[in-house]
């Protein structure tokens, strides 16, 4: 009996078909190393304190592994509200796709006005 069990499900086209051709470079990308490759991702430390040093977890995984994750979430926590804070990660996601990197934003919802993100 013919096992199915390492790509069981069907891979189709992308359903958007104005999808630009990035997205239609990275679905065809995704598509070939399906049942065959990870891709692994790591959220960069989004903490104000962490200054300008946003690579240190990947320094870390780089260092254990040998090998930088393909995927790296940034967070737009510091364009909500009045942040005197930037941390530049619309910058520094165009720099991590430019060197090939796929970009993942995340967006932690800062109402304006208030300092801690999670109330009550």
């Amino acid at each position: 009996m013919a096992s199915n069990w390492k790509n069981p499900f069907t891979i189709g086209d992308l359903i958007d078909p104005l999808a630009d051709e990035g997205a239609r470079n990275l679905w065809g990308v995704l598509k070939t190393q399906f049942g065959t490759r990870i891709f692994s991702g790591q959220s960069e430390n989004a903490d104000a304190s962490a200054g300008n040093d946003r690579d240190k977890e990947f320094k870390y995984l780089k260092n254990l592994t040998g090998k930088t994750p393909a995927i790296r979430m940034f967070d737009f926590i510091f364009y909500t509200g009045q942040s005197p804070f930037d941390d530049q990660s619309i910058e520094r996601a165009i720099d991590w796709a430019t060197k090939g990197g796929i970009v993942s934003f995340q967006w932690h919802w800062r109402p304006t006005g208030i300092d801690d993100f999670y109330t009550d």
